[in-house]
């Protein structure tokens, strides 16, 4: 199963990182699940965080008597997360459990 997973770059001008990455997967957010992001400070980071954020929605599905949602495709993902922040790029692609 696919699930689309929202890339925001952000910058960090008052950080000692010139910016971070926030990944979402908008599909688990919206169907209540506890874990759906994670943040780190570069792609790599939040791609090889994202398997372990699919791994433990598979878990918590499966102790809560859920059923995964079914992914939606790229082209109909809302990029809007709702933050104050204002990302420099946002990137959408597909990651597979």
């Amino acid at each position: 199963m696919k699930y689309a997973a929202v890339l925001y770059y952000e910058a960090r001008p008052n950080s000692e990182v010139v910016y971070q990455v926030a990944l979402i997967f908008p599909d688990l957010r919206d169907a209540g699940f506890a874990s759906y992001h994670t943040v780190g400070s570069s792609r790599e980071d939040v791609l090889d965080a994202s398997k372990e954020i699919l791994g433990l929605a598979v878990k918590e599905a499966a102790e809560r008597g859920l059923t995964l949602p079914d992914g939606t495709p790229i082209l109909k993902i809302n990029v809007d997360h709702g933050h104050e922040t204002h990302p420099f790029r946002i990137i959408v692609e597909n990651i597979s459990i």
